[in-house]
């Protein structure tokens, strides 16, 4: 089946898009939405049709401006960033049409944001992508977006106007016609046939084993609270088991005839697949079940997700996850790499999307180092941005999420060991007992070898 694939970027880079794709042989459409500088955002990503299978952005900036309008958009939605190959291309071609120019007299405003110069840039390795620090500096939301633009509009003028420079570079490709219009020399390093092609053939990749794992075994556990003395009477079980069993079904509505409804001992099990999953727990963040049963139910459930390569391991992990519910309450899920993941028990706070997004950045490859979700990261910075002077312990962050202490010092550890966060004092409490540590945002360059710029 063919897949549409849309472009969000600018008028200026549009015709470029337009020459490329149909010569890349791929099974696939595609639309390219052209921005206008400073016009309306929201008006544009309103035109992102709803049968488009995957969004690719020119910069991290259009995606990470989509994602913060759109945050429930299950869409892929890939920044296509400019890379190192593509800025030494640029170079040559300029050295090649202008061989008196000198490099000293040429701005980039993306290597100055990294406090680069372009000898340094284009003689040192930094051993870190071109492509990976551009998207860590970033906008997040539409009124960075706007703003950010503005800005760069105003900075590249001024930049001209010293009389310093003999050619500006910039990454802000809508900005270059209103550029020349004013007599600014000013260039955009073109992404490469290549680089189109490897952003098509990753989306369509990304649609194709999402389509996968949505199939991808999974149970639900829903335990009663066996440990009430009224148990021990069968009959009285027996009906709540039967209401238990009805509520869930009248949650699940139309779908509950596609899923297998078991009783165990315990309470109901279902089994169904990762994309039931996710639709319950809204992408991994909350408990919808939880919420739903507790509105309608007189007595105590606990509820695990599992999800697994095959379905033996997706029954393992929902029985671990339902026990990790009855031990410290709460709602579980464990994954198929046996992350242990806690579960609002009601949707989640909004979160600064700086950090919510930073799934281009340094940042990315933190859930895997730390064992806990990205999402669970995104709510102890929220948390730590909130309390004061940036500092928190475990039971100031067990508070504020609402959640269990035990689970508060797990999360500050794993993040601890990733780099995340690091003790930064200790507090003596009121009446006896140890120390608290104290915790303030850490070091991942010290583990990842680069952090990305948040503010």
């Amino acid at each position: 089946m063919s897949e549409k694939l849309v472009f969000l970027s600018t008028e200026y880079v549009k015709p470029h898009l337009e020459r490329v794709l149909p010569r890349l042989g791929l099974d696939a459409s595609f639309q390219v939405l052209a921005y206008r500088p400073f016009e309306d955002i929201f008006a544009f990503f309103r035109q992102v049709p709803p049968d488009a299978a995957g969004i690719i952005t020119s910069g991290s900036r259009f995606s990470s401006a989509f994602q913060a309008v759109y945050p429930d958009d299950p869409r892929i939605v890939l920044p296509m960033g400019i890379n190192d190959a593509e800025v030494h291309r640029l170079f040559w071609r300029l050295k090649r049409d202008r061989p008196d120019l000198d490099f000293q007299r040429v701005y980039a405003d993306f290597l100055d944001e990294l406090h680069l110069d372009i000898p340094s840039f284009l003689t040192v390795d930094h051993g870190i992508p071109l492509s990976v620090s551009m998207n860590a500096v970033g906008e997040s939301g539409p009124e960075d977006f706007l703003r950010g633009e503005q800005e760069q509009f105003r900075k590249l003028l001024s930049v001209w106007e010293t009389g310093q420079f003999q050619v500006i570079i910039t990454r802000y490709s809508g900005l270059i016609p209103m550029l020349r219009e004013r007599g600014v020399t000013v260039y955009y390093p073109f992404n490469s046939v290549d680089g189109i092609r490897s952003a098509c053939t990753h989306v369509l990749r990304e649609i194709e084993m999402r389509r996968l794992q949505d199939f991808q075994a999974a149970e639900i556990h829903v335990n009663l609270w066996t440990q009430d003395p009224a148990y021990t009477a069968e009959t009285l079980y027996e009906q709540k088991l039967l209401q238990l069993q009805q509520t869930l079904m009248d949650y699940f509505g139309g779908q509950a005839k596609d899923l297998l409804f078991r009783r165990s001992h315990f309470g109901i099990d279902i089994l169904t697949d990762r994309k039931t999953v996710a639709l319950c727990t809204r992408n991994y963040t909350c408990c919808e079940i939880s919420a739903f049963l507790n509105a309608r139910l007189s007595f105590q459930i606990f509820v695990g997700y599992g999800v697994g390569k095959g379905v033996y391991q997706a029954r393992l992990n929902a029985i671990s996850a339902t026990r990790e519910s009855e031990v410290s309450g709460g709602s579980f899920l464990i994954n198929e790499n046996d992350q242990l993941i806690e579960l609002w028990q009601a949707p989640p706070p909004d979160v600064n999307l700086r950090w919510r997004k930073a799934s281009h950045s340094v940042y990315a490859y933190v859930p895997s180092h730390t064992g806990i979700s990205q999402s669970t990261i995104d709510r102890v910075f929220a948390a730590l941005r909130a309390a004061p002077s940036q500092r928190i312990t475990s039971q100031e962050l067990s508070q504020a999420l609402s959640t269990t202490r035990r689970s508060a010092n797990y999360a500050l550890r794993s993040m601890t060991q990733a780099g995340l966060l690091q003790i930064v004092s200790e507090r003596k409490p009121a009446g006896r007992g140890r120390p608290e540590a104290v915790y303030g945002r850490g070091r991942p360059e010290a583990v990842y070898g680069r952090a990305p710029k948040t503010e």
